[in-house]
This record gives structure tokens, sequence and C-alpha cells, in this order.
């Protein structure tokens, strides 16, 4: 089964494994690089999840539109990334873990995500913490899925 403790799960082209912690070593790069490009992705991604949610939250007016939006935007490019490297892209550790730990790292949130709901809750907005929390579950699985599915057929 891949991925169980027998096999690790496989990423870019079938290389490398998937890994933020020192997988790529091995392949060449040194774990500064690796946390360089971590760094360096992780500033931009949080820069361009600000940009994002600014941007939706004034227009919708509805705390927590944006991140919404910007965590469900991730995981279809997550899911794209992932993709295009199982078979055809391959990338080095430096440059897959800058992207996604990094940059895709940087632009989603997941605390963020949860003090929305809550925020919500303590304001008395109980379907308005309730719809987020289930669009942003629903919707960002199905964007994962629907990126490694646009990935793979590129």
């Amino acid at each position: 089964m891949a991925g169980s403790a027998a096999e690790p799960l496989r990423w870019g082209a079938g290389t490398a494994t998937l890994s933020a912690a020192g997988g790529d070593v091995a392949k060449g790069a040194s774990r500064v690089q690796v946390v360089l490009a971590v760094a360096v992705g992780g500033a931009f991604g949080a820069v361009g999840r600000y940009a994002v949610s600014s941007i939706v939250t004034n227009s919708l007016d509805i705390r927590g539109s944006g991140t919404l939006v910007a965590n469900v935007l991730g995981a279809f490019v997550l899911g794209a990334v992932i993709g295009l490297t199982e078979e055809r892209w391959v990338l080095s550790g430096p440059v897959r873990n800058g992207i996604t730990v990094g940059v895709l790292g940087g632009f989603t949130t997941f605390s963020t995500f949860m003090y929305d709901v809550i925020y919500h809750v303590e304001e008395d907005r109980w379907p308005v913490s309730v719809g987020l929390l289930l669009a942003t579950v629903a919707m960002g699985l199905v964007s994962m899925i629907a990126g490694l599915a646009a990935g793979r057929a590129a």
C-alpha cells in the first residue's frame, strides 16, 4: 500500500518521498537549501494570503471569506503541483518544498480558519460559523481532487 511504513509515499516522477523533514537531503540538497527555500516561499505565500484575504473580505464584508478563498485556492494549487510532479515534472527538493511547504503553507491557514469559525460562534452567528466550517472542508476537498486531476491530465 502506497504511503505505508513499508513503502513511502512517492512524489516527483516516482523518485523522492513526500517529506518536509529531510527526505530531500539524501537527494543532494542540503538542509540549509531546503530551509531557505521554505522560508522564502513562506514569505511570498503569507503576503499572497494577506492580499487575497483582504480583497475578498473587504469585498464581501464577511469575516472568514478571504481565508476560505485562500484555503480552497491553495488546496487546488497543491493538488495541481502534486499531480504534475507525480510523473511529468521533476523538481529538486528545495524547489518542491519551497513551493509546497513554503508558498502554499504560507498561503493557506488552518489556525485563522479556526479562529474565524469561533469568532462567528462568539458573535452568536452560528449559521455563518457552521457554513464557513462546512464550506471550507467540502470546497477544499473538491479543490484538491480537481487540482490533482488537472495536474495529472496536463
